[in-house]
């Protein structure tokens, strides 16, 4: 979300850690993703080698930096598409998370499949987006929620 523009991201979910921007869902908390196994999930994320080339990538920041957020919405989805397509095993992992988010809190609403794995994605690029935007301060304190702050 860029900053001051009061629309939610895209994705509607948190971009992690109880917190998210303004307007988005209420999201896990950092408590809630470890009992799911987030620390082991982690760990193997931690390993995974990054695909795709380093230029792309960074022609893929500048542009995110330079243009509106809303007009660098359809380049993330096509990107996320292309790795929710093509990463099997990012897919694999995706979906493993969710099993094990739907077992442990049933409340949620999610379930392994591919649906929730692509939006699982999208949160992901939703998240880098909102990283980009406050490092290049876009993305202000005001502009955030803070969820269970008080927890």
């Amino acid at each position: 979300m860029s900053a001051g523009s009061g629309a939610s991201s895209a994705s509607g979910v948190s971009t992690g850690g109880g917190v998210s921007t303004a307007g988005g869902a209420s999201g896990m908390s950092a408590e809630a993703a470890s009992a799911a196994g987030g620390a082991a999930a982690q760990s193997s994320w931690a390993t995974t080698r990054e695909r795709g080339a380093l230029v792309l990538m960074r022609l893929m920041v500048v542009g995110l930096k330079l243009l509106w957020r809303p007009l660098t919405a359809p380049i993330v989805h096509v990107v996320t598409l292309y790795f929710f397509v093509f990463g099997r095993r990012a897919r694999e992992v995706s979906r493993d998370y969710l099993r094990r988010i739907a077992r442990e809190f049933p409340e949620s609403g999610l379930a392994p499949s591919r649906r929730c794995a692509y939006r699982h994605f999208v949160a992901f690029a939703h998240a880098i987006l909102d990283k980009l935007d406050a490092w290049s301060g876009r993305l202000e304190y005001r502009d955030i929620l803070f969820e269970d702050h008080e927890a």
